[in-house]
């Protein structure tokens, strides 16, 4: 009996871990590479949900994602959280 039900465990556990993984969030950045601005260290392979005009949350690791319309594939690029145009006229 407890053979059946261990064997049923891990039958729930792999059909359910190799589904994609179905997320919900305005805009999802895959495959980017982020630099953490307070440590400097670039953080690999993450993707990144964004919700309105915030980051929601950041997963890690490689995971199979379901995308849809509002995914972009970052791969090869970076995401620097905070940064913007610093660019200034002093003189006009």
């Amino acid at each position: 009996m407890k053979q059946l039900l261990s064997l049923l465990l891990l039958t729930f556990f792999f059909s359910t871990s190799c589904q994609p993984k179905k997320v919900d969030h305005d805009l999802l950045i895959i495959n980017v590479n982020i630099v953490d601005v307070k440590t400097g260290e670039v953080l690999p392979n993450r993707h990144v949900g964004i919700d309105g005009d915030k980051i929601s949350i950041i997963y890690e690791g490689s995971m199979s994602l379901e995308t849809n319309e509002h995914s972009i594939d970052g791969e090869g690029g970076y995401l620097i959280p905070g940064l913007w145009d610093m660019h200034t006229h002093y003189f006009w």
